[in-house]
């Protein structure tokens, strides 16, 4: 009976973790719904959506090799205006609608007419999760390319002019974790560039992907442990589950490739974090409430109203505030 739990578990649990479980705002809480919901998202216009962004690329074809993605998402635009300010208008940037409100993408498509946009298509309120954009990414893409949080603020432009790999090196990132019983560094997606041709072939020999696992895979278990990795110690010892990309991050490592950070001169990179979450996000609101984009805060402000009473939970130094003012000034 028990290994019987385990595999209804397995069986509806894998498919809802292409979707992000917060974002899943349906009609109803009824947890069929959720699932024919997650089997539409999934199985309908996931399998579409690849199709479309292939004409995308083609459509865009000289635009490729060392671009960035930037994925937006609901209520965040006040946060991808200066992050884009900030970008050198000689780096290639697309970007990627999961989910946003109609006059969102009506106000992104018109102010951002000089940058190639495409969206998700799915449920209205439904989000696909970061591995599963991921994933299309590395597949429909040829050449090596990078990504970009909606809320990563980059100062130094110097950055995008290094991301050359060496030999072995199949990633390169800023933000990280450390494994504290093996000290191996697990690169974070906020900020990353990816060598595509290592990173595919890890991908079709171990059979992975960029996807979040809540299970380890059996027939990949040994090999973990050779590096010191497995279900007792997992790479965040924070989270029950391998995060986005980090099971392609252990099949690396254990095939001796390396990972490189990406070097900002005196760190001049500021990330909000945690942004979906926005009622509670008082960085996100600070940003909000400094902006000169009238437009944008006052369709955000009923959204954010909840987040003030958070600002003591963060204690801003007054170097933290004059850096914020100068994001949302940007």
């Amino acid at each position: 009976m028990k290994k019987i739990k385990q595999a209804i578990k397995k069986t509806i649990w894998r498919p809802l973790d292409l979707l992000s479980k917060e974002y899943i705002h349906c009609s109803t809480s009824v947890a069929l719904t959720r699932l024919i919901y997650t089997m539409l998202m999934i199985f309908l216009f996931l399998p579409l959506n690849y199709i479309r962004f292939g004409l995308f690329q083609s459509k865009h074809f000289k635009k490729l090799g060392g671009h960035f993605y930037i994925i937006v998402m609901r209520n965040s635009l006040h946060l991808l205006a200066p992050c884009l300010k900030l970008i050198p208008r000689s780096v290639n940037i697309f970007l990627i609608i999961n989910d946003i409100q109609k006059w969102e993408e009506d106000y992104l498509r018109k102010t951002y007419a000089d940058f190639p946009i495409f969206r998700l298509n799915g449920i209205s309120g439904c989000t696909f999760k970061h591995g599963t954009v991921l994933n299309m990414f590395l597949k429909k893409n040829a050449y090596d390319f990078g990504i970009i949080d909606h809320d990563c603020f980059i100062f130094d432009k110097n950055v995008f002019k290094n991301l050359k790999f060496k030999k072995d090196e199949f990633v390169k990132y800023f933000y990280l974790n450390i494994n504290k019983k093996t000290n191996i560094i697990f690169p974070r997606t906020h900020l990353m560039f990816f060598n595509v041709g290592l990173i595919k072939k890890i991908m079709k020999k171990y059979r992975i992907s960029a996807k979040e696992y809540r299970f380890i895979p059996s027939r990949l278990q040994d090999k973990m442990f050779q590096i010191g990795i497995g279900s007792s110690n997992l790479p965040k010892t924070y989270l029950d589950y391998i995060d986005t990309l980090h099971l392609i991050c252990i099949m690396a490592f254990y095939e001796d490739l390396h990972a490189e950070k990406i070097k900002i001169r005196n760190n001049k990179i500021f990330h909000v974090g945690a942004t979906t979450h926005g009622r509670t996000n008082a960085l996100s609101y600070v940003i909000l409430e400094n902006s000169t984009n009238h437009i944008l805060k006052e369709k955000y402000r009923v959204f954010y109203s909840h987040a003030k009473k958070y600002l003591k939970e963060y204690k801003l130094t007054p170097e933290d505030k004059l850096l914020i003012k100068k994001i949302a000034s940007l």
